[in-house]
């Protein structure tokens, strides 16, 4: 999951809940590798399973 907005000072208001909502993640596995590619500013979370 990532929390992200292209500008960085934008927020969730009273008048505007959604204006930055989580959206999903892409993530390869290759070879026992994970890769993922973020955004300068995001917060983002992988979790992992057994």
């Amino acid at each position: 999951m990532m929390l992200h907005d292209d500008d960085p000072h934008r927020r969730n208001t009273a008048e505007q809940p959604d204006a930055v909502v989580p959206t999903g993640l892409e993530v390869g596995l290759n070879a026992g590798t994970l890769t993922f590619s973020l955004p300068a500013v995001a917060w983002s979370a992988v979790r992992f399973r057994a």
